[in-house]
């Protein structure tokens, strides 16, 4: 068998696979760039969103004050709508602040490289092997805060909607603390989804944790 006949080697220090390794390297990057502009995308939106809340609910808090007899418009709707935006707001900071993972090479790395002088292809697995975990963390990031942005902005519409119909009633006084009623349901589901979805995500990371330890 003459040498153009051979199979290629699995061995990936073999030349001929370089020049597949920087693609695939050239590859993950565009992937995991495309996946950063997502994550500030979601987190330009959240922190406009908080900000939006945010004005809207020291609007609804200082009302009283140039609304003649203002204990008119308190009932269970405009109580669960503050409730909301409250909520709102909350949603929107764990959106962004939860917007920071370790990606690229650090200063350790760039040591390790430097020390034990490792040649172009073993380097580009190593990269390729961290390309591996940076896309998958983002990924999670991603998905997690798309999530959270979404409810973010949902509770902010119900939170509005709810102040809308609370200030239509107009009557209906309640002094009591918050009750379970229709007005409010649509917060507390938004609160039921905001605390479910997160532990689902761990029980997820748990059972792939332990599937892992199994095999």
């Amino acid at each position: 068998m003459s040498d153009s006949d051979k199979e290629p080697s699995d061995d990936l220090s073999y030349p001929t696979n370089i020049n597949s390794l920087k693609i695939t390297h050239e590859e993950a990057r565009a992937v995991l760039d495309h996946q950063i502009s997502i994550l500030n995308d979601i987190d330009n939106k959240a922190t406009k969103t908080v900000r939006i809340t945010a004005v809207i609910l020291g609007i609804v808090v200082s009302a009283p004050s140039v609304i003649k007899n203002p204990t008119d418009f308190v009932n269970q709707f405009t109580k669960w709508g503050v409730v909301g935006l409250v909520l709102s707001i909350a949603l929107g900071m764990i959106t962004y602040s939860s917007s920071s993972p370790d990606l690229g090479p650090n200063s350790n790395d760039i040591n390790r490289m430097l020390n034990k002088k490792y040649r172009e292809d073993e380097w580009l697995v190593i990269l390729l092997d961290s390309y591996e975990d940076w896309i998958d963390r983002t990924q999670r990031v991603n998905r997690f805060n798309g999530v959270f942005l979404a409810l973010t902005q949902l509770s902010l519409i119900t939170s509005l909607a709810l102040l809308a119909w609370g200030v239509k009633r107009g009557m209906g006084i309640n002094f009591d603390l918050f009750q379970v009623s229709t007005a409010s349901l649509p917060i507390l589901g938004l609160i039921l989804l905001s605390v479910t979805y997160p532990v689902l995500l761990l029980v997820e990371k748990l059972w792939e944790a332990w599937s892992s330890w199994d095999v």
